[in-house]
């Protein structure tokens, strides 16, 4: 390895590391005052990585899957129109084609990828037990002493924890992403007590799940831990998840369970308010899409719109359909949505051919999975974790499938 592709190698890692720690430990709000400097750190990793090796540059063009994220930002540059648009376009639109480039590019040359999964699900152990101590003792001292949350205290008052992910929707999904790939690690352990930390880590991602409360995304979880031991061939796995994730909620203490866990049960699940609410924020995204149907009404002013649209009285951060893949469609219209989903159909696509064979890709794919169930419960890819980890994952598993292409 040449002298500039050590270089490139190395601050990647460092790159790498920082992220995990700066998405783990670094409560929302607080992390976004920094997107700025991250994304400055990220084009200079990635423009190290395309000097180490200029093939990467020319093979851009043909990377079919990674020309997608490339064609939607520039897409979506055009419409900016205003200050707020450009920020949110600067802090979770444009590192989305960096990220997975030079994912894409450094980590084909990880000799031990597994090494990888042990830091982004070690990161996640204490984000969950941070959750799970905020549940129990109706305190998450983050929010009361260093940062400013305005949904804190209404989370709170519900017993549903948020860690330091800003919301309870945010914290599961980042847990629910780590721990697919603690499956990985449990499968893959050489020795009984590596096995053993392992899972003592999934189990504490499990209770962090459990405490935030978020029905859609356990529902995600439940169906990416299928698809995962389903095709590792280990049906009794799938059975001990689901038995697990039973009797925390079982045996989890009175007061929990008439609040957080409640929401969990076939009435919770079922509520016929919940369904009444959706679908009037439904309605609202998909009459503004039918008015704007081009360029949608631009990036983040779905809110703004939002009384045009249904007269109601509702806190600016409740004006969402809490459904990303119509919040794409409403702020970029049809052309925005079409390029997203069609990059990630062809990236499940690419995963599809490996995905019995590799091990990694099946894990990668999972976590995917879950982010992609996520965003119809939410919109997922508007906050730092879920954006960050969907294109890190993305980089990732092109990076595998290359790989076994090249063999």
């Amino acid at each position: 390895m040449s002298g500039l592709k050590r270089l490139s190698h190395n601050l990647f890692c460092i790159v790498s590391l920082g992220l995990v720690l700066w998405l783990s430990f670094l409560p929302e709000p607080i992390n976004s005052r920094y997107a700025g400097i991250i994304l400055a750190v990220f084009c200079v990793a990635l423009t190290v990585s395309f000097l180490a090796d200029k093939r990467r540059v020319t093979g851009i063009s043909r990377d079919k899957i990674g020309f997608l994220p490339i064609i939607y930002t520039l897409y979506l540059a055009v419409f900016i129109s205003c200050p707020e648009e450009f920020n949110i376009y600067m802090r979770l639109i444009l590192p989305g084609p960096i990220l997975y480039y030079l994912f894409k590019n450094e980590f084909l040359f990880v000799k031990n990828k597994d090494h990888f999964f042990i830091v982004i699900v070690a990161c996640a152990v204490p984000v969950a037990l941070i959750g799970i101590l905020e549940s129990y003792f109706k305190i998450n001292i983050l929010y009361e002493i260093f940062a400013s949350n305005i949904l804190y205290k209404f989370f709170n008052s519900t017993g549903r924890a948020m860690s330091t992910q800003g919301i309870p929707h945010v914290f599961a999904t980042y847990l629910g992403v780590c721990l697919v790939l603690s499956y990985h690690l449990i499968s893959k352990s050489s020795n009984l007590l590596n096995r053993l930390i392992a899972i003592i880590c999934s189990l504490s991602l499990m209770g962090g799940i459990i405490v935030s409360g978020t029905r859609g995304l356990f529902l995600a979880l439940v169906i990416s831990s299928c698809l995962y031991f389903v095709i590792k061939g280990k049906k009794v796995g799938f059975t001990v998840v689901i038995l697990i994730l039973t009797l925390i909620i079982l045996f989890a203490k009175p007061a929990m369970r008439s609040q957080v866990l409640h929401r969990f049960t076939l009435s919770g699940l079922t509520s016929g308010e919940v369904f009444r609410d959706r679908a009037d924020r439904y309605n609202v995204a998909i009459k503004m899409s039918a008015a704007h149907p081009i360029k949608g009404v631009g990036l983040g002013n779905h809110r703004f719109f939002y009384e045009t649209y249904k007269n109601e009285e509702r806190p600016v951060y409740g004006r969402t359909p809490d459904n990303m893949y119509l919040l794409i469609l409403a702020e970029s219209g049809i052309v925005g949505l079409a390029l997203f989903l069609s990059f990630a159909l062809l990236l499940l696509a690419k995963a599809a051919k490996y995905i019995k064979s590799n091990d990694i890709v099946l894990a990668l794919t999972g976590g995917i999975v879950v982010i992609l169930l996520a965003m119809l419960d939410y919109d997922a890819l508007y906050w730092p974790a879920p954006f960050y980890m969907f294109w890190i994952l993305s980089g990732m598993l092109v990076s595998v499938a290359q790989e076994r292409t090249d063999e």
